[in-house]
């Protein structure tokens, strides 16, 4: 997990070239982003929700973090990918370990950090490591949910799809069978006929 994080540090503070068209729109989007989080409230915050109709906003609010405290920058805008690593890695291996002895979910872990799309998604500014985390937070929680019997846990899931679907209007397709698959094998269906 160290060194994966450590390697996408390296390059986010040694690279100068962007690569990729949708990551310059995804910038400019932050930045626009910024601005409209400057006017006053609530406005400001409703226009930066709303400010593009296709891409949800989840990701470029959350940028706003590292604006504050490093400036606009590219690599300001990166840091949130490398964080969003460290728990992509971490949550891995917490759902792993629920399914599967520790040995193999070190493993899956560290697959996962070795996975060049992961690699590249962390290095360059993407919605992807967002939606991840969002994913995989939303996996555990439902596998923890029991079939939606424990509160807490039924929450966390609630509002992790919420944070996915405001990072990729596309998340329900990565969670619709997985969901379907657990409410099926806990009975939930029978219980709430």
């Amino acid at each position: 997990v160290a060194l994966a994080v450590w390697g996408s540090v390296f390059w986010v503070r040694a690279n100068v070239v962007l690569v990729g068209r949708d990551s310059a729109g995804h910038l400019e989007q932050s930045l626009l982003v910024g601005r409209a989080l400057a006017e006053p409230w609530p406005q400001g915050l409703f226009k930066a929700i709303t400010l593009d109709d296709y891409r949800p906003p989840a990701l470029y609010l959350l940028t706003q973090i590292p604006y504050t405290l490093f400036g606009a920058t590219l690599d300001a805008a990166s840091w949130i990918n490398v964080a969003l690593l460290a728990l992509i890695l971490l949550l891995t291996f917490v759902l792993a370990r629920a399914l599967m002895p520790d040995g193999w979910a070190l493993f899956a872990t560290a697959l996962t950090a070795l996975l060049p799309m992961v690699a590249a998604m962390t290095r360059l500014y993407y919605m992807e490591n967002l939606l991840t985390a969002a994913i995989l937070l939303n996996l555990l929680a439902l596998l923890r949910a029991g079939g939606f019997r424990r509160p807490g846990w039924s929450l966390v899931w609630g509002a992790s799809l919420g944070l996915a679907l405001l990072e990729k209007w596309t998340a329900p397709v990565y969670l619709a069978a997985p969901t379907l698959y657990l409410l099926w094998r806990d009975a939930f269906f029978a219980r709430a006929g």
